[in-house]
């Protein structure tokens, strides 16, 4: 009885150890998507302002 129990403790724990890099890789790779678009539109942003400025 107890062997089944440790087993399914096991699967769950290792389920969700999965589960959490999983969640933690998708984070990294929205952040990083985010942080390089974000560095896109500030540098088209400075273009366009130093345009305006230069006009």
């Amino acid at each position: 009885m107890s062997n089944v129990n440790f087993l399914l403790a096991l699967k769950i724990g290792i389920t969700g150890y999965l589960v959490l890099i999983g969640i933690l890789f998708l984070f990294y790779i929205l952040l990083t998507g985010f942080v390089k678009f974000f560095t896109r539109s500030d540098s088209n942003g400075s273009k366009k302002g130093e345009g305006k400025s230069s006009e």
